[in-house]
């Protein structure tokens, strides 16, 4: 099998771009426990908040508090200084916290976490069926001769 013939099939080229993927938010798990990254959009009733953090990804979304403006933030790079900043760790009780993940409502607050490997370890053995497993060869239904009668 030619290197060019491997790449034919559209499984294959969707397994590269699931492996492509998976690396991304692989480097993005190890990044998190260095630096923090935010994404902040207020409008005029609604705050939103995504974040990379300790392993995990978390999302939250709640009112505007009074001294907001409406804004949005993007700030990447944050070093870390300690573990005290955890999320985990400044609520003790959520709503279900189970293997890493956690969510929580209070109110209008809503804030769910998540962690990396939920969605890097699915993404690679996706990408590891699709690349490695064999396509179907295609069979054609055999030809029976029909007798005719006259």
């Amino acid at each position: 099998m030619s290197q060019t013939s491997y790449f034919k099939p559209l499984r294959r080229k969707l397994g590269v771009l699931t492996l492509v993927v998976a690396s991304v938010f692989a480097v993005g798990w190890v990044r998190t426990f260095y630096y923090t990254d935010s994404f902040l959009w207020n409008d005029q009733e609604i705050r939103f908040n995504t974040a990379s953090d300790h392993g995990r990804l978390w999302v939250s979304r709640g009112p505007m508090r009074s001294s907001d403006k409406p804004a949005f933030r993007l700030r990447l790079g944050q070093k870390r200084t300690s573990r005290i900043e955890d999320p985990t760790a400044m609520i003790t009780t959520w709503r279900w916290d189970w293997g890493g993940f956690h969510a929580l409502r209070q109110f209008d607050f809503v804030l769910i976490l998540f962690p990396y490997w939920s969605i890097v370890i699915p993404l690679t053995l996706l990408s590891a069926w699709l690349l490695l497993s064999r396509p179907r060869v295609k069979t054609e239904a055999p030809i029976t001769p029909t007798i005719e009668t006259a």
